[in-house]
């Protein structure tokens, strides 16, 4: 394992500076997956907030932009102001919750990869502070929650010698060095498990739960390793809360009409995530 120290100019540290073990073609391997896609984003916004309020952000996939509209509105009583990554608008509209429309001025996270370099500045040119996700180098979260792993099972066939968007080897080394930056960047963070699928899901893209659970089983196990090593970091089971109500190996759920989305449900999530993040915060 090779240990890399990140250094964040302009920026405050509110954590120890971790260690995270790197694969010298981490980088490359990333470049090549998205293309420096850092610069497809909007600048995520960033107001200081006053100084009883708190300030947290999301970095996710599509199912984050469905529920973070509902979460912003359950965290605000409590004075605490959600973002998610690529928001534009002091507030969050009304996110379909599968794209970036209908006045939804939000990003979507995608895979690992694209985290790794939409977040580092040393590891892609075209995104630096505060050109991207983090709000830029003045900006202070209380919180991020994160997750990355619906666009990392995706394969290239059902069939048992198919290649995935990210092979698990990857996502782990990759999840860890995210775990590590988002450290430095908040005083907390929150992974958020990747939701499931139906277990006769078969069209595209190409998706299996056996495969969710794997790679969930290994974020789990990054976290753990990553809170070991003094990285102030806790996991939300939101697949675990789903299960609950559909069911261990569903092949339909009233939640979810629409795999993966869950509309007209994502209330429930916001409100399995509300509660979790205000027992932690």
């Amino acid at each position: 394992w090779q240990s890399i120290l990140f250094v964040v100019v302009g920026a405050q540290v509110f954590g120890p500076v971790p260690t995270s073990p790197v694969t010298p073609d981490t980088t490359a391997y990333c470049f090549n997956v998205t293309d420096r896609g850092c610069h497809q984003h909007n600048v995520t916004i960033w107001i200081p907030p006053p100084s009883s309020t708190k300030n947290l952000l999301v970095v996710g996939d599509s199912v984050s932009m469905g529920y973070s509209p509902l979460l912003a509105a359950l965290l605000e009583p409590h004075g605490i102001n959600l973002y998610h990554i690529g928001q534009t608008t002091p507030h969050l509209a009304n996110c379909s919750g599968t794209q970036p429309d209908n006045g939804c001025s939000v990003a979507n996270g995608g895979n690992s990869c694209r985290g790794f370099v939409c977040t580092s500045a040393q590891h892609d040119r075209n995104c630096d502070e505060e050109s991207c996700w983090m709000g830029g180098s003045h900006a202070e979260w209380d919180m991020i929650l994160f997750n990355f792993g619906l666009h990392d099972v995706q394969r290239s066939s059902l069939l048992p010698n198919a290649t995935f968007a990210i092979p698990i080897h990857k996502y782990t080394e990759i999840l860890m060095n995210l775990t590590a930056y988002f450290d430095l960047h908040a005083r907390k963070s929150l992974f958020l498990t990747t939701t499931p699928m139906p277990s006769n899901w078969t069209s595209k893209p190409y998706r299996t739960n056996m495969d969710i659970i794997k790679y969930n089983t290994v974020a789990k196990d990054v976290i753990h390793t990553a809170s070991s090593r003094g990285m102030n970091v806790s996991v939300s089971d939101l697949y675990d809360f789903i299960i609950r109500h559909c069911g261990e190996g569903y092949t339909s759920c009233d939640w979810q009409t629409a795999p993966p989305h869950f509309p007209g449900f994502y209330d429930k999530l916001a409100a399995n995530i509300s509660a979790t993040i205000l027992s932690v915060i």
